[in-house]
């Protein structure tokens, strides 16, 4: 497994405070998606266990969180009916339905336009 793993000792009981919420102060360029997202796939463990983002951290909780490789953005190019309004050699108009992704993103990663 390549990536980077670390692990935090809670201090002190936070009873109103979220684990995605706690983990953003010992990580503070990670966005709260992102430690949600390593949450939810089990990238990350308080005492030998998988919980929720929602988990409130206790006094003595171990959390080892495991950030994996960032893996690399490719667009793949697939065929998808497309309503083209124009297109010569330097341009093409094309008729976008609402709600189509247009480019690769987290939790559109394909079956995007663009």
């Amino acid at each position: 497994m390549s990536g980077r793993t670390f692990t935090l000792s809670v201090e002190r009981s936070l009873p109103q405070e979220r684990l995605d919420t706690f983990l953003r102060v010992h990580f503070p360029v990670v966005s709260r998606s992102s430690l949600q997202r390593l949450i939810e796939e089990g990238h990350l463990t308080v005492n030998g266990k998988t919980v929720k983002p929602t988990y409130a951290p206790r006094a003595g909780d171990q959390v080892i969180i495991h950030f994996p490789e960032a893996r690399p953005a490719r667009a793949e190019p697939e065929e998808m009916p497309l309503d083209v309004l124009y297109e010569d050699r330097d341009i093409i108009v094309l008729n976008k339905p609402p709600g189509m992704v247009v480019h690769p993103a987290a939790g559109h990663e394909e079956h995007t336009f663009g």
